[in-house]
């Protein structure tokens, strides 16, 4: 019997009350596991699953549930690279507005974990960014006095990281107005998103991007 296995079974599901399912059988594993019972203890694909499951539940509050998994996988395995961090992010984009739950807040707060940290391996990656960008589309108002300081700021930041990626100029295309994203880019007038080459940017800009992306 593998908990792992319908840990994610539940996650593929994809529907109302199926994260808490996940979460309510990792709960009972960590249970377990603290009475002695050594087999159960959950591991880093555990966590991260039922992390996964809140992120793409698309649920009220799911954000503020991935966050709090963030830290129980962190005091039970000691440790988290960047792809459970963005697993928060992740469930950020995703999650509705609504009064009680502020997807933004949780956002702010762990990309900046992730910027401070000492650890390299916890650094925000190019889907960090992507997700950031995503995120203060959906959560922050058109007429919000910072929208365009922080779409810049977040630029900036990914380009000194040389997080540059596919996943990063779509995401900042479908995020910002499109004379903003002219101007970042230094595009031509009357050229169109579809000349921009990602090979013609500025290697230090991709140069912590896997190739394939």
């Amino acid at each position: 019997f593998s908990y792992n296995r319908v840990l994610n079974n539940y996650a593929k599901v994809r529907r109302e009350g199926y994260a808490q399912k996940a979460e309510d059988l990792l709960t009972r594993m960590e249970a377990n596991f603290n009475e002695g019972y050594s087999n159960v203890m959950p591991d880093d694909v555990s966590y991260r699953t039922c992390m996964n499951a809140w992120a793409v539940s698309k649920e009220v509050g799911s954000a503020e549930k991935t966050e709090a998994l963030l830290k129980r996988y962190i005091e039970m395995c000691g440790m988290c690279s960047s792809n459970g961090f963005n697993l928060v992010l992740k469930a950020c984009a995703t999650s509705p507005p609504s009064d009680g739950s502020n997807p933004f807040g949780v956002a702010v707060k762990i990309f900046h974990q992730m910027r401070d940290s000492d650890d390299p391996k916890v650094k925000p990656d190019h889907a960090s960014y992507s997700y950031m960008f995503i995120i203060c589309n959906k959560h922050l108002p058109d007429n919000h006095t910072q929208r365009l300081q922080i779409f810049k700021k977040l630029f900036r930041e990914c380009c000194e990281d040389g997080m540059i990626s596919s996943f990063v100029v779509d995401a900042m295309r479908n995020s910002m107005p499109r004379d903003l994203f002219d101007k970042l880019f230094k595009l031509k007038e009357n050229a169109t998103v579809d000349d921009l080459v990602l090979n013609d940017l500025p290697a230090e800009w991709r140069r912590n991007v896997p190739d394939r992306l």
